[in-house]
């Protein structure tokens, strides 16, 4: 009896122990779902929080855009005005200097004509200015306070004595007097003598019997020389150097001592 009892009890034991696994099982299964389902709310609330940023984001991030696009628009259409100014400009500048440029041309073409012409006229005023002194003879290197007489009568009597002209040739002197300057400084070359004559053979006469001597009164030498207008001094001078060469190899040139 008490052995049927023990095998009895056994197997109510043995009968238990499945239906406690079974509810361990469950009791399991039920805690996995509640954290699967746990997870996935989780999984939502992130999902939902993101997609919330992310349009926030997306908003801010927008508004930034346009905000930084409304002011290049704004910069651009400032830049294309001042673009549009300038162009404007350039195109007044580029229709003045091509009026200045017409213009330039005009004065130029003006005032080469004009130059030629007052080269012509100048040439003329010389030519006139020449003929007017081609009667006349600049004695140069007589001191100043020389001539005792008056200065037509020295420039005669000086003239027959050094050139040995006879005293009753009629030299035709019409005008003798210095030049119109004032009078230099007691060390500075004294000025020259012009004589005008009547006729140029007496001139020419008695410049080549003048050119033949050396004339010498005191300490000084006494040139002759034809009385030239200032632009044609102005030229000699650009040959004197030439002028010295040639007359210290003995070589003739016109109208020198």
């Amino acid at each position: 009896m008490p052995k049927q009892q023990d095998r009895s009890a056994s197997t109510a034991k043995a009968n238990s122990q499945p239906d406690q696994a079974d509810a361990s099982n469950n009791a399991a299964t039920s805690k996995d779902s509640e954290i699967l389902q746990a997870i996935v709310k989780l999984k939502a609330e992130i999902q939902e929080d993101s997609r919330q940023n992310m349009d926030k984001l997306s908003q801010e991030i927008n508004g930034k855009l346009e905000k930084v696009c409304d002011e290049i628009n704004s910069k651009l259409d400032n830049i294309a005005r001042d673009i549009q100014c300038l162009s404007e400009r350039v195109d007044e500048a580029e229709f003045r200097i091509t009026q200045l440029e017409s213009w330039a041309e005009e004065v130029t073409t003006a005032m080469c004509t004009s130059l030629e012409e007052w080269k012509s006229v100048q040439q003329k005023i010389t030519d006139l200015e020449s003929r007017s002194r081609r009667n006349n003879i600049c004695l140069f290197g007589l001191s100043e306070g020389e001539e005792t007489n008056p200065v037509p009568l020295f420039t005669d009597i000086f003239l027959k004595t050094h050139l040995q002209i006879p005293e009753d040739f009629d030299l035709k002197i019409q005008r003798a007097h210095r030049l119109l300057a004032s009078k230099p400084l007691p060390r500075a070359p004294p000025r020259p003598v012009i004589i005008n004559f009547q006729e140029y053979s007496e001139k020419d006469m008695v410049l080549r019997e003048a050119w033949k001597r050396k004339i010498k009164v005191g300490s000084s030498f006494i040139y002759f020389d034809h009385d030239y207008p200032s632009e044609i001094v102005k030229k000699r001078k650009e040959y004197t150097a030439i002028k010295k060469l040639l007359k210290k190899k003995n070589i003739c040139f016109p109208h020198t001592t």
